[in-house]
Formats: structure tokens, sequence, C-alpha cells
């Protein structure tokens, strides 16, 4: 089922969470630098062995969700760890980096 616009809900919170609120929507905007090779490091980046863009910046997206979880997911249990840990699985976050990076090269074109 899909959910305004994106593949489900769950893809749609995730994305919606990181630009509605201002630590993760720049924390965005570093991991779309990096991916694009726009990025100066700081010492502090994200390391994989993927040099696809998409499934690098999908990884990461998906590390950091996960670390913004603060022992949400391993406190929950019986039917609220269930619920958390399905929700997580249905995140598509190669669906959310897709859109990330053409927005990202549209910004580009047109010099923003």
């Amino acid at each position: 089922m899909t959910h305004e616009g994106w593949s489900n809900y769950p893809t749609w919170c995730v994305n919606l969470y990181f630009q509605n609120d201002e630590r993760m929507s720049r924390w965005a905007l570093e991991l779309i630098a990096q991916a694009t090779d726009d990025y100066v490091p700081d010492g502090d980046e994200y390391e994989y062995e993927s040099v696809d863009p998409v499934t690098w910046l999908a990884d990461a997206i998906q590390d950091l969700t996960r670390k913004e979880m603060p022992g949400c997911i391993e406190q929950a249990t019986g039917l609220w760890g269930d619920l958390i840990t399905h929700a997580l699985e249905q995140v598509d976050y190669r669906e959310i980096a897709t859109e990330w990076l053409a927005e990202h090269a549209l910004n580009q074109e047109g010099g923003q």
C-alpha cells in the first residue's frame, strides 16, 4: 500500500523525520554530499565497501535511523518490539536514497 507518493507508510515516515528534524536534515545533507563526492571529510564519515551512491546512501540512512532510536529496539519487547521491528523492516531505504540523490541533482542543475 502506498502512502503520500512513497512505497509505504514506514518509508514515508522515515523520510519525513529526516526532513522535519533540523539535526537529521543536516546529517542527510552531509550523507548526500558524501555519496556524491561533494564531501570534504572531517574524520567522522561513514565507510562502506559499495561504490554505488544509491546503495551507499541507503545503507547510511538505515544505520543513522537505527542509531537514532536509543534503546527503543532493544527495550521494546512482545507486541511493541514486534511492531517496531516490522515497521523498520518495511522501510525502503533505497527509495529514500534514490529520491534524495535525484533532488540533489536537480538542485545542482538549478544552481542551488
